[in-house]
């Protein structure tokens, strides 16, 4: 192998084009998919309405100054993701078969997890001062790592089990209605003769409510970010045979980061 052979071979490695070419390729399979039913109006009614109940609790608790000593967004978000689980049996939703094993659909979520971070990671670089718009919600819970007194040991560790049990809780919920729910019924509907599109149109409209949900908190330039993220997530979870556990990993470690910048800046 030749000089220019070489950089080259660097070059592909660094942009890991490999990956792009397997994630490409699995979403022209999964939009193959011969579904075995396609839901009607009525399912997706009830899609779309669960994953905008929670929506609406964080707006009225964002712009309402009467606060209560429940946190109302956390129910909506709660509930909501118990009624998703539920339609997912009524309806049948399970996840789809697949020839890759988990190692490979492992990757596929990766790639696509890391395309949907680049918005919020550049954010995080040029623009960290943005992230303590987020610093309110937790700065109670976690109070030793947002304050500027010395840490104990037991207050470090008490602060980032908080941090880790918010992180788990959103990414339970929020993949569950988003995704789970949401971009299979969506996926299963008769808006389009080619399934591509109807992919297409399940991951932007959850996308689309993924960011929204984020606005009263983090403002319309984050708001873009999570935007970006959402397709990330949603492209990971077709590509994956529509398994949640995927993504919900990477979500949960994305907002355990951003959580702990959020602190810490």
């Amino acid at each position: 192998m030749n000089y220019r052979d070489k950089n080259t071979a660097v070059i592909l490695r660094f942009i890991a084009l490999d990956r792009w070419k397997a994630l490409f390729g699995e979403l022209k399979n999964q939009s193959r998919q011969d579904f075995d039913q396609r839901l009607g109006i009525s399912a997706i009614i009830n899609a779309v309405l669960i994953s905008t109940i929670p929506i609406i609790f964080v707006f009225l608790d964002t712009y309402n100054t009467r606060k209560t000593a429940m946190h109302l967004p956390t129910i909506a978000f709660g509930t909501c993701a118990v009624m998703a689980i539920w339609l997912k049996w009524r309806y049948k939703l399970s996840h789809l078969a697949s020839t890759k094993n988990y190692k490979e659909l492992l990757s596929l979520t990766h790639t696509a997890v890391a395309a949907g971070c680049i918005p919020a990671v550049l954010l995080m670089v040029f623009a960290p001062e943005l992230l303590t718009q987020r610093r309110e919600l937790v700065t109670a819970a976690a109070s030793p790592l947002a304050s500027d007194a010395p840490l104990s040991i037991w207050a470090l560790l008490s602060s980032v089990i908080i941090v880790v049990l918010i992180a788990a809780w959103v990414a339970i919920t929020e993949e569950t209605i988003f995704r789970g729910l949401l971009i299979s019924v969506i996926r299963r509907a008769n808006f389009f003769a080619k399934q591509s599109t109807n992919d297409l149109m399940a991951v932007t409209l959850s996308a689309m409510l993924f960011g929204l949900a984020h606005y009263p908190t983090w403002g319309i330039i984050p708001t873009i970010a999570m935007l970006g993220l959402g397709i990330g997530f949603g492209i990971a979870y077709i590509a994956s045979g529509e398994r949640l556990i995927f993504v919900m990993i990477y979500h949960f470690l994305f907002d355990s980061l951003s959580i702990l910048v959020s602190l810490l800046i």
